[in-house]
């Protein structure tokens, strides 16, 4: 029967056979369940936990790692080599490492210590933290204060943090905080640079900094930066303004330049003897109040009439140069041109002007009247002149002449040559001769005409052409008449192949120049087989020879005989290219063919 328990109450439960005879049948039930469980098996040590192997179905000595062997000696002991005891009063130890998954908490009311790393020597990591099998630390606390960190995995740790000395922190790597107080209980927030803290930098007033050393900058230095009063220190320059557009700088030993005015409120000694005041320029006890320039004092700008500065010497301006400024016969000397070319601009709007826009030529803008004669290339043979008289004269002698005889006429009392195209009412003037050679003309004009030639002693053909700018392609020579090039071959040659081919004898023709072409041809041919065609065309440059560009005889009978002609169009020919005669048998029969020939026009040409 099923075991029940017994709740035991002390002075109450009576010791008697009945309750020892209970407890008697729960150790028989526990061992029914259990056979050979309830007593110490055989071979358990004292103080060790015995395994059940359910495969033997006996007791073993637990021996594995991680497996509590053993609990005795006031310890417990995990597989063969693992331990953790009393070491001493409210300590316990390990002899070997302890790896923490979760959290490790030491609960405390706020004293003591949470972590103690005690090694007999210096050496090792109080703290080492890692991820996986990394071979390097993330983060590391040695035994002697240094805190060290790095990247991890196959990096050796790079940045440290360590006592240096009695109250000194220090990094032998780089440093970077939001705020930095050195100094800050002691004589000002001093921040002190060099081993003996002998160069420093602190805040001497609201909105100040100031150092008590020298101060050595790579860069540029601002003050007042965006404010009208603006300085900027840079590149051996003072530079003054929001704009930056007013210096001050060393332009030569012992020299200080502007490149802009120079005003001073009070008075300005030059040298040891020249100076100015707020209303004259001295030179030093002479009495033409003059300003000397040079080591030799020998140039001057002085007042030489009321309302008038003279200088004996060349004058020579940064920027431009005013003349009568603001009324209406203003000039300047300065920029003119749309892109500052140098020149002279006039009027008050200075609208009108005069410069130079090249090497050797003067320019206006503007128009241009003149009371007298103008000249272009002054005093050389192809000088020109326009003249009081209304004339374009030519010549260092102005012997030739150009000019209005009448309402819409213009004369020359000389020659007049046309190297281009010349119009009369408008009207094509084309010149008078025509070249004749075996290749056009390099640079025609407009209208212009030439003969082409094989050969200027024994011809083959002559074409005469005309140039025409009006063409939009490059064939612009115009064929107007001649000779055509021409071919021809009497003989009686056979073919037999359903094929275009050449006979024994090619007719061939080579075009000289690249264009456009008209190509008539015939022959005599016979064909072997009554009612099939024997075809007649012309192979144009590299293309295939096509039916289209020929003609065809169909013989009425055996051996009928029979001839045509044809003429085909040959565009965008280029220059070298041949044309060749050819024919194809019907059915590979044999045929003949005789009295072949080919000539050839042009249209246009390049």
């Amino acid at each position: 029967m099923a075991y029940t328990p017994l709740t035991w109450v002390d002075g109450v439960t009576p010791v008697n056979a009945v309750n020892q005879n209970h407890i008697e049948q729960g150790i028989a039930t526990l061992d029914t369940l259990f056979p050979g469980k309830v007593d110490k098996p055989a071979g358990i040590l004292d103080g060790e936990f015995p395994l059940w192997d359910s495969g033997s179905t006996a007791w073993k000595r637990s021996t594995a790692a991680g497996e509590i062997v053993k609990v005795g000696d006031g310890g417990i002991q995990f597989g063969a080599d693992a331990t953790l005891y009393r070491y001493t009063a409210n300590v316990l130890r390990t002899d070997g490492a302890l790896h923490v998954v979760g959290t490790l908490v030491r609960p405390d009311a706020g004293s003591g210590v949470g972590f103690h790393y005690n090694p007999a020597t210096a050496g090792g990591a109080a703290f080492y933290s890692s991820i996986g099998a990394e071979a390097n630390a993330r983060f590391r606390f040695d035994t002697n204060g240094y805190l060290s960190w790095g990247a991890g995995g196959a990096s050796a740790t790079d940045t440290v943090l360590y006592r240096a000395a009695a109250n000194t922190l220090r990094t032998d790597n780089t440093f970077q905080a939001a705020a930095i107080f050195v100094d800050a209980g002691g004589t000002g927030a001093n921040l002190f640079f060099g081993t003996a803290g002998d160069t420093n930098l602190y805040r001497a007033a609201a909105n100040v900094l100031k150092t008590d050393d020298d101060l050595q900058v790579a860069g540029e230095v601002y003050s007042r930066v965006n404010q009208t009063g603006q300085i900027l220190l840079g590149n051996g320059v003072i530079y003054f303004g929001t704009a930056l557009d007013t210096n001050l700088y060393r332009s030569a030993a012992d020299t200080l330049k502007t490149d802009d005015a120079l005003q001073t409120a009070a008075a300005m000694t030059v040298g040891t003897t020249l100076y100015v005041t707020n209303d004259a320029v001295l030179d030093n006890g002479n009495s033409g109040k003059r300003l000397y320039f040079g080591s030799g004092l020998d140039t001057g700008l002085y007042r030489s009439a009321a309302g008038m500065v003279k200088t004996d010497g060349s004058y020579r301006a940064a920027g431009d140069i005013v003349l009568r400024d603001g009324d209406a016969q203003q000039v300047v000397l300065g920029f003119a041109g749309p892109a500052n070319e140098a020149g002279i601009k006039l009027g008050s709007a200075g609208d009108a002007n005069l410069y130079r826009s090249a090497a050797d030529v003067l320019k206006t803008d503007d128009s241009f009247y003149a009371v007298g004669q103008v000249y272009a290339n002054y005093g050389v043979a192809n000088q020109i002149a326009l003249t009081t008289a209304g004339q374009l004269v030519f010549g260092s002698a102005l012997d030739t002449n150009l000019y209005r005889s009448a309402a819409n006429t213009l004369k020359t009392d000389d020659s007049l040559e046309v190297a281009g195209t010349l119009k009369v009412g408008g009207v094509l003037v084309t010149p008078s001769s025509v070249t004749i050679g075996t290749t056009l003309p390099g640079s025609p004009v407009d209208g212009q005409e030439a003969i082409l030639v094989d050969s200027l002693t024994a011809p083959t053909y002559a074409w005469r052409f005309r140039y025409s700018t009006g063409v939009s392609d490059a064939n612009k020579w115009l064929f107007v008449g001649g000779a055509p090039l021409s071919g021809r071959v009497v003989t009686n040659e056979s073919f037999n192949t359903n094929a275009y081919v050449s006979l024994t004898t090619p007719l061939s023709l080579t075009l000289p120049r690249a264009g456009n072409y008209l190509i008539t041809h015939g022959a005599t041919v016979q064909g072997n087989t009554s009612g099939q065609d024997v075809m007649v065309s012309v192979k144009k440059g590299a293309a295939a020879t096509v039916d289209a560009d020929g003609w065809s005889f169909n013989p009425p009978a055996a051996n009928g005989r029979g001839g045509s002609t044809y003429t085909a169009l040959f565009s965008g020919a280029a220059a070298s290219d041949t044309v060749i005669q050819q024919f194809k048998a019907p059915g590979a029969s044999a045929c003949s063919a005789w009295q072949r020939w080919v000539t050839i026009v042009p249209i246009r040409v390049a």
